[in-house]
């Protein structure tokens, strides 16, 4: 009995003391654990900002986000590689060479000289022979050499280059330059088809070929066109210079609807070329101003017309007189007679004068 009462009490002994260590550690073994542990400190609570503050905040914010918005939208710089030597050298060959405008220049001129050259001796050697023998056949080889000069200068291609090598004047020096001007009034004026090129120096040829070849008749012998103008120079008697001046006027009747034909001709070509007519391409082409040649032409009349009148006056009075003048006086007054090459009379004012006061006094 009291061996199993002390089995009894160390069982509740022992059962107690597993309760104990259930329940954790003592009360003085927590405190003492607890105040072993780091103190934990306590977040402060935000403190309240004042409105002025968050606006200027906000302002900022919004700013910040326009900037970042600005950067995000600037396009970026292409990285570019610098390119290689050969892709250089690649690119500088496919750009275009500056162009040599006088070697150019020097280029189409040595060829056209020499063509020029050939071509207008041919021409200008065989118009000699024709109007020295007056034959038909001599005259057809000069409308053929005439042909060959305006056929170089109706090339439509040569004319091309020509003008856009006009186009760079400042790239030439004085006598290229001026070459090229002149050579351009040739080409100008030749820009025709050739059958009407062909047409032109036909009919002018054949219209040479009468003139050159005719004789007036004068008291029934034929005479050529120099002895005829000697003729007239040399002669005093009036009724006889008339007679000698119809001889010489003769061809007209032979050339003269050819003439007509010819100048109709010649102004369809103008024409073509876009000039009035024949006669103002010719004066353009050698470098005169058509308007500005008859104004001078009118001006001139009329400083003329006043001595005109004087000196026709003096011509009356001399004819009027003249059968009163012994013979003396008749060659004296034939004497100051000066011929020129149209056949025109003109005589010394102040000699008439003179010799007409002389007599009527």
């Amino acid at each position: 009995m009291r061996r199993s009462s002390s089995w009894l009490f160390m069982a509740m002994i022992v059962a107690a003391a597993a309760g104990c260590a259930d329940k954790g550690p003592a009360p003085e073994k927590k405190e003492a654990a607890k105040a072993a542990e780091p103190a934990k400190a306590e977040a402060p609570k935000p403190a309240q900002a004042e409105p002025a503050k968050q606006a200027d905040d906000a302002k900022k914010a919004e700013e910040a986000k326009k900037a970042e918005e600005a950067k995000n939208q600037e396009v970026k710089p292409v990285e570019t590689k610098e390119p290689a030597v050969a892709e250089i050298d690649a690119a500088k060959a496919a750009e275009p060479a500056a162009i040599d405008w006088a070697a150019k220049a020097k280029e189409w001129l040595d060829p056209y000289l020499k063509d020029f050259a050939e071509r207008e001796g041919a021409s200008a050697t065989a118009y000699w022979k024709a109007a020295n023998s007056g034959s038909k056949e001599d005259f057809d080889v000069y409308a053929e050499k005439d042909l060959a000069f305006r056929t170089l200068h109706s090339d439509a291609e040569r004319y091309a280059a020509l003008v856009e090598l006009l186009k760079h004047p400042e790239a030439y020096d004085a006598l290229t330059l001026r070459s090229l001007k002149v050579a351009e009034l040739f080409f100008k004026g030749n820009q025709l088809p050739k059958e009407l090129l062909e047409k032109m120096v036909n009919m002018g040829a054949s219209i040479e070929q009468k003139f050159k070849s005719f004789r007036g008749t004068l008291d029934g012998k034929k005479y050529t066109n120099n002895e005829l103008l000697d003729m007239l120079g040399k002669e005093t008697d009036s009724a006889r210079r008339k007679a000698i001046w119809e001889a010489l006027k003769e061809v007209g009747e032979q050339v003269g609807g050819e003439l007509i034909a010819l100048a109709k001709v010649r102004n369809e070509a103008a024409k073509h070329l876009g000039y009035a007519n024949f006669w103002e391409m010719q004066i353009r082409l050698q470098e005169h101003d058509p308007d500005m040649l008859m104004k001078l032409f009118a001006d001139l009349e009329v400083a003329t017309n006043e001595p005109f009148a004087k000196m026709n006056l003096s011509f009356k009075i001399f004819f009027s007189i003249k059968s009163k003048c012994c013979k003396q006086f008749k060659n004296n007054i034939a004497s100051v007679l000066v011929v020129n090459n149209e056949n025109t009379s003109l005589i010394s004012i102040n000699v008439i004068n003179k010799i007409s006061y002389n007599l009527i006094s």
